[in-house]
This record gives C-alpha cells, sequence and structure tokens, in this order.
C-alpha cells in the first residue's frame, strides 16, 4: 500500500511517497503543507479543534521573490473541520460568519490530481488531530486553567499530532515538543499539568487510536 494513504503511515513515510507523485509533502507545525510546485496548501491541526488554512503561490506563480500567501480573507484562515472539504480536486473551505451565520465566507481551490491525492488521504487524520488535540487541551487546561494561553495550546497540538501523526512513544512525543514543554515547566502548575496520569492516560490512548500503540519508537533519533 502507498504510504500516502495508508492509514497508519507516519508524516516522514508519506513525505517519500508523495516525491514519487512529483509532490512535496512536508511537517508543517502539527499539520502538513503540500506543494506541487506553483501551489502550496498547509493544513494544520489546533487545539481548539479547528484546522488552521493556508494557500501560497510560488514565486513562478506570483512572480514575488518568494513563496507568498494568497488566500485573501484572513479572518477565516481557522475552520471546524467539517467546513474544510475535498471534492474530488477542488478544495473548499467555507465558515459561517460570525454576524450572519447564513453567509459562508471562506475560498474554493482546484488542486492538481496528486497534490489531491495526497490531501485526500490526509485530511481526515488531520481532522481527527484536531479533535485530539482538543480534548487533550480540555484535560490539561483542567490542571492549569488560571494561566491557560497560545503556548500550552500549541504544546497541545504538536503532542498530539507526533504521537498520532508520526508514531512516536508518548515519552518521545514529549521530547519532540521539547520547545514548548521546556518552557512550560518552568513554571511548576505546567509540569504538573502535562504530567497528570489524566493527561499521559490520554496521550497513550491518542497512539492506540493512531495505529502505533506500543510498536511507537522511543529512539530520540527518530523524533521529527
Amino acid at each position: 500500500m502507498n504510504p500516502t494513504d495508508s492509514p497508519s503511515s507516519t508524516r516522514r513515510q508519506a513525505a517519500v511517497a508523495a516525491r514519487a507523485l512529483g509532490v512535496t509533502l512536508q511537517f508543517a507545525w502539527s499539520g502538513i503543507a503540500i506543494s506541487d510546485g506553483r501551489l502550496g496548501v498547509a493544513v494544520v491541526p489546533q487545539a481548539d479543534g479547528r484546522l488552521g488554512v493556508k494557500v501560497t503561490g510560488t514565486p513562478g506563480l506570483t512572480g514575488f521573490d518568494q513563496a507568498a500567501l494568497i488566500t485573501q480573507d484572513r479572518a477565516h484562515a481557522d475552520y471546524a473541520p467539517d467546513e474544510v472539504r475535498l471534492e474530488g480536486t477542488r478544495l473548499r473551505c467555507e465558515a459561517a460568519n460570525f454576524y450572519t451565520p447564513a453567509l459562508r465566507e471562506g475560498f474554493t481551490l482546484d488542486l492538481e490530481p496528486p497534490m489531491a491525492a495526497c490531501l485526500a488521504a490526509w485530511l481526515p487524520r488531520l481532522r481527527r488531530t484536531a479533535e485530539l488535540a482538543a480534548q487533550l487541551a480540555s484535560t490539561v487546561r483542567a490542571h492549569a486553567a488560571s494561566a491557560w494561553g497560545p503556548f500550552p495550546e500549541s504544546a497541545c497540538a504538536s503532542l498530539v499530532a507526533t504521537v498520532f501523526l508520526d508514531g512516536l512513544s508518548v515519552p518521545a512525543a514529549q521530547r519532540a515538543s521539547a520547545v514548548y514543554l521546556t518552557t512550560l515547566s518552568r513554571e511548576d502548575r505546567w509540569h504538573d499539568a502535562f504530567t497528570a496520569p489524566d493527561v499521559q492516560q490520554l496521550l497513550e490512548a491518542v497512539a492506540e487510536e493512531g495505529g502505533h500503540g506500543r510498536l511507537a519508537t522511543t529512539a530520540s533519533e527518530d523524533t521529527p
């Protein structure tokens, strides 16, 4: 089975398979970024349960010196999982206007077939990553709600992605997320929150659901 189609493949395996299709697949924070040399699409699960979506154009497309963001509606860069849909080769991202829910705003983007195939294989897992990150964030926040903010949210999304998408064991995922956790651990309440038994239990459940379970690597050199 092609790793891009396997429900238990890692982002690293998918990146190798994508090259054979003429597509570049890279890590993008807690998600992935796919490019066909003209357009790039990044889909990033977040700890509030939403998906961040960004579309970039290469210099060959835009005429700029470097890749540039080409989606215009920055007010809707984040979407609920069911608001990001792939219909054949067409990516559709639409969210209800805050003041007028009947008005849906966003964008549609026609993708080349190889790029659409890669995204189709990974979109369900990215949606689930956002849901699991929100569950983890809720559990962690219960231990240190008074100091909740962007940094612990990023740590939650990073932890879930490295376990669920990359097949790392929970200890290895925590090492891979050290850029967040080291800073948080300077405060005892955050160290206690991320090492709480219910948080560790949830992360172990994420590993099992991801199809890696106890087979997940614990080697530090295998971190992304």
